[in-house]
């Protein structure tokens, strides 16, 4: 699926392809009346053009900045490895283009915050309302009440331009499918506008100090932003993704390239020998090639290799005479869709997430491509229509202001509406919102502990002892914590007391752990986690019986990216499947030592699609009629009663496994697979009722249903 959000949200291990690229606000062919922020196209440059001079491979590079974004997005090939660099490219763009203007009115005396934003807003909030507003009238009819909620929440937080610390803040394991999210782009805008707010104030600061030290300012700013960013690739993906220090550095080098052009004296100079501006014009391209192409998911990105697009941008934006920008950023062609990027940026993501909403699997490039091309149609008349129009007329800052502030009054009430309204679930027939009723059931977790928790502290709906009665104990992850309602059904028809310990994504295993480059702090919470939890087992008398359940790693399936790592001396391959083998063997071995009757449960089966979005497909009217045509166009269409080709098989060697240890004494093997797949069909509703809540995870009626016959003896 587009990236799993990669946890992306904010979570990145959030998949790239469900995070959106970057587009800064500022584009478009030169306008009459030059000022504070007027245009992408019109920079103060010297050497390769004159100052004020209309740069149309500015407009070529933004062209192919979004056209890599809009690719990646759709999943075409290669732009799918990593066409996400856009953003980096949009971002230093921005930075060149309005950081100069800023830096150029600070210098001049001239810059005012009140006109800086009052064309800003002319630029950058029309179009933007008019895709919030559609997206919100789209999502009347196309989606359940929680995502219709969902989206008046990222609304509302788009025109505000904070959707980047919304999406950041948001680290929900259960809504990692981030290619469903439509307003997900806006986090971009809301880094730029954040940059906005406070580098005025550094260069205003800064204006009448020495040459020297104002370019010794912006350099150790720049490089600071890099480091951090370096540094939070690793130890906080998410907020190097999202947060406006991590991206910094990436205006920062567009700001670094137009204050040089400004001061840089004999170097620019030298800079504009033809053979120089060549030499730079193709390496900057190359440069572009290979961040497009080349970079995979496991790259740590933002960070080292995100220099990669961004030193590629700084030597095109450099090169303005190379024969690439010449011959190949200014053809027309190119040029013209340059000029629509902000529009085509702003309305491609929505128009795909919402087709993602109907689809029952990650749409084919038969979809996709169409989408990007019907968004760039929209996007054409957009910004003819809606963009064009409103830069033009009078400029009064007061006024435009007022307006532009009303406008955005408007459409954010229109958005805390929706969200007030939870999503306004009366509209829909009652079916959808029994299905979501049953989703927000599903979804109430108090037994998972929370992603930094390091020890078990089971709430008191997740521990029930019975005086003189044995105690059943369930370890694992959420997919053990989606069994939940199933263990306690069994045991209270046993008479038995339960205690529930889960940690998202957390295996039981010892001496192993999981790692995520994503959520690096996971490995040790885990391992601690789950060491307690085995601890709390043996030292209690009335713990007759632990269940062991989790995610089980299935090799075709998209997960977060991460690994299991020893946490005890270890001497073999370290393989996914050995270390799972050796940590459960270990769970187990100290288990049974402790005379604990231990049950291994398998996974149940696992989705090539969201059950619980098919499920309200095929009750919401306008999914419905919409999905017919998706369908048709996917791999065997979707049958009414979907077969084991749209699941991820389980490993067999997790299974071999789970048999010869249920062949020990003291341990019990339960198979959940045959429970939903009795013969080649499998099913994710039964009688009407729904028994998943995503792709693998069961709803409460899934979990009785997988556990009727469990005994816990």
């Amino acid at each position: 699926m587009a990236s799993q959000f990669r946890r992306d949200p904010s979570a990145t291990a959030i998949t790239r392809k469900l995070y959106p690229g970057a587009l800064p606000g500022e584009a478009g062919p030169p306008a009459s009346n030059v000022g504070l922020n007027e245009t992408v196209g019109r920079a103060a440059v010297t050497g390769p053009s004159r100052t004020g001079d209309y740069r149309k491979d500015i407009d070529g590079l933004r062209a192919v900045a979004v056209t890599s974004v809009v690719l990646f997005h759709a999943g075409l090939f290669p732009f799918s490895r990593s066409g996400y660099v856009g953003v980096d490219i949009f971002f230093v763009i921005s930075g060149y283009l309005i950081g100069g203007i800023i830096l150029r009115g600070a210098r001049a005396g001239r810059f005012s915050y009140g006109e800086f934003y009052a064309r800003r807003a002319r630029r950058i909030l029309p179009a933007l309302i008019a895709v919030v507003l559609a997206a919100c009238a789209a999502g009347w009819f196309l989606l359940g009440p929680a995502q219709f909620q969902a989206l008046g929440t990222s609304a509302f937080s788009a025109l505000l331009a904070v959707s980047n610390f919304s999406f950041w803040r948001f680290n929900d394991y259960f809504q990692t499918d981030s290619g469903r999210i439509p307003l997900l782009m806006t986090w971009s805008l809301g880094v730029e506008e954040q940059f906005y707010l406070f580098f005025p104030l550094i260069a205003l600061a800064i204006s009448r100090w020495s040459t020297r030290t104002i370019s010794l300012v912006f350099i150790a700013v720049t490089l600071s932003s890099f480091l951090i960013c370096v540094l939070a690739s690793y130890y906080g993906p998410a907020a190097a993704f999202y947060l406006v220090p991590f991206r910094a550095w990436e205006l920062g080098a567009g700001v670094l390239v137009a204050h040089m052009e400004a001061v840089g004296g004999r170097l620019r100079s030298r800079l504009l020998a033809q053979p120089a501006q060549d030499a730079l014009g193709a390496t900057g391209a190359a440069a572009l090639v290979v961040a497009m192409v080349g970079f995979d998911d496991t790259v740590p990105f933002p960070g080292l290799a995100a220099a990669v697009p961004v030193l590629g941008t700084v030597c095109l934006l450099c090169a303005g005479s190379s024969r690439v920008n010449r011959k190949l950023l200014s053809l027309r062609p190119i040029v013209f869709i340059g000029l629509v990027s902000y529009s085509w940026y702003l309305w491609h993501w929505p128009l795909m997430s919402f087709v993602r909403n109907v689809a029952f699997i990650d749409p084919p490039l038969l979809v996709m491509l169409p989408v990007a091309a019907l968004s760039f149609g929209i996007a054409v008349l957009s910004w003819r229509f809606i963009e064009q129009p409103f830069r033009r007329g009078p400029f009064r800052v007061r006024r435009t202001l007022l307006g532009y502030g009303g406008a955005v009054s408007v459409a954010a009430s229109v958005a805390l509406a929706i969200k007030a309204g939870a999503g306004f679930p009366h509209h829909l027939p009652p079916e959808a919102s029994a299905i979501e009723a049953a989703l927000r059931a599903g979804l109430q977790r108090p037994c998972l502990s929370a992603w930094g928790d390091d020890k078990p502290d089971p709430p008191p709906a997740c521990a029930r002892t019975l005086p003189g009665r044995p105690t059943v104990m369930l370890v694992g992850d959420s997919h053990a914590w989606a069994l939940g309602d199933g263990l306690r059904a069994a045991a209270e028809r046993q008479g038995w007391g339960y205690e529930i310990l889960t940690k998202s994504a957390c295996r039981p295993m010892l001496g192993v752990t999981v790692w995520r480059r994503a959520e690096p702090e996971l490995a040790g919470a885990c391992a601690a986690y789950m060491t307690a939890a085995f601890e709390r087992a043996k030292a209690d008398p009335d713990v007759r019986t632990v269940i062991l359940a989790g995610l089980w790693p299935i090799p075709d399936a998209p997960s977060p990216a991460e690994r299991f790592a020893p946490v005890v001396p270890y001497s073999g391959e370290g393989s996914t499947v050995e270390l799972l083998h050796f940590g459960l063997k270990r769970a187990v071995a100290a288990l049974v030592a402790a005379g604990k009757h231990v049950v291994v449960v398998g996974d149940v089966p696992r989705w090539r699609f969201d059950a619980s979005q098919i499920a309200l497909t095929r009750t919401i009217p306008g999914r419905a009629a919409l999905a017919p045509w998706l369908w048709s166009r996917a791999p065997g269409g979707f049958p009414e009663q979907p077969g084991r080709d749209l699941l991820y098989q389980p490993d067999q060697r997790n299974i071999d496994l789970f048999r010869a240890l249920g062949r020990e004494e003291s341990v019990t093997y339960v198979d959940l697979f045959p429970r939903f797949c009795p013969d080649e069909r499998c099913f994710f509703e039964r009688d009407g009722t729904l028994m998943y809540i995503d792709t693998g995870h069961l709803s409460a009626e899934g979990a009785r249903f997988a556990l009727q016959d469990l005994r816990l003896d």
